[in-house]
């Protein structure tokens, strides 16, 4: 699917299966469910993760190093946290500390790291008008904080959600990310990621 035109491949291009997990709700079974997974030729699975004061290293453990031991690839969104509305850390430092023992606990098992989830929603946003220049703070803090414990990250900026709106609850992903770019955080990430959803469409 790309270009011939381009002058080179791009980096992080190319076709690969993955699926969305909620892997905390297995324990003993975990490694059962992994292996069927890893049966249907899916190779990379997505998790979320919540940033919050108490968050729980043990369940991250026992589910990254779960999936490592089956040979796959996780790639972790650290998102915001529910019991607040996913509302932005008011300290962006606070979020970043927490990527960054993130990464240093995990960098080894891991390529992809994402930022942050529908950033352009207010629903994700603590139910405030979305801040592009908040999120951009908070993605140049949390890659800077990934990147020193794990030079090799590709960080992912949060995946957009698919609306019209042009805010100032929901703002439409070519807005939100021409925003990112007038902000300067175009080098806090590698990977733009969108959710193009069809809702009623099917998808021819």
């Amino acid at each position: 699917g790309i270009p011939a035109a381009l002058p080179q491949p791009i980096d992080q291009g190319g076709t690969r299966l993955g699926v969305n997990v909620h892997l905390a709700q297995y324990e003993e079974d975990l490694p059962e469910v992994l292996a069927e997974i890893q049966n249907t030729g899916i190779e990379y699975l997505k998790q979320t993760f919540y940033f919050s004061d108490e968050f729980d290293w043990q369940l991250s453990d026992r589910i990254i190093r779960a999936v490592e031991a089956q040979g796959l690839q996780l790639v972790p969104l650290l998102d915001g946290d529910p019991a607040t509305g996913f509302a932005p850390p008011a300290d962006v430092q606070e979020y970043a500390a927490w990527t960054a023992e993130f990464a240093r606990r995990y960098g080894d098992s891991l390529n992809h790291y994402i930022i942050w989830d529908e950033p352009n929603l207010s629903s994700h946003w603590g139910g405030a008008p979305v801040n592009p220049n908040h999120y951009a703070a908070i993605l140049t803090a949390a890659a800077g904080a990934i990147r020193r414990e794990d030079p090799n990250a590709v960080i992912i900026a949060g995946p957009l959600a698919p609306t019209s709106e042009s805010g100032p609850d929901n703002l439409a992903e070519p807005l939100f990310l021409r925003a990112l770019y007038e902000a300067g955080a175009s080098d806090a990430f590698d990977v733009v990621a969108a959710k193009p959803y069809g809702f009623d469409s099917g998808p021819e």
